[in-house]
């Protein structure tokens, strides 16, 4: 019975993965679709600011998307402090409208960074490896 319960996850599994690969090609072919479409509306964002705005708004969220998609292909934990720091700085960006909102996502991007280099010191449930993670330790770092 339990041979069998193991075949039924480890099946279960892999049609999990192939299915995250399948979502990852979508996504980077999404992104670099809209990304050549992009680069095409450059010659005409001109000196208006709110088309400027636009622009680096799309770019923003074509980064958190490839960090998305890295994070589902590398399984790298520190990935998510990365795509929670675009997202805010993303929210910076496109939607301060005050210093007290600029200051708060600036501690708040500090705050992920200290943590991604010195806080993160136990052993991750999801990890490969049985090694204390740090960002100065491991050389397996995949960002952008």
């Amino acid at each position: 019975m339990k041979i069998h319960e193991q075949k039924i996850k480890d099946l279960s599994l892999k049609i999990v993965r192939v299915l995250e690969v399948a979502l990852c090609g979508l996504l980077i072919c999404g992104i670099v679709l809209q990304a050549v479409r992009m680069v095409f509306a450059i010659p005409t964002l001109g000196t208006n600011t709110s088309t400027f705005e636009i622009f680096l708004d799309q770019a923003l969220v074509y980064i958190i998307g490839l960090e998305i998609v890295l994070m589902l292909i590398h399984r790298d934990p520190y990935l998510v402090i990365d795509i929670v720091s675009f997202a805010i700085a993303r929210k910076m960006v496109m939607t301060t409208e005050n210093g007290l909102n600029f200051v708060l996502g600036s501690i708040a991007i500090f705050i992920l960074y200290y943590v991604k280099c010195y806080g993160i010191s136990c052993k991750l449930p999801w990890s490969k490896t049985d090694s204390t993670n740090t960002l100065f330790q491991s050389n397996e770092h995949h960002s952008l």
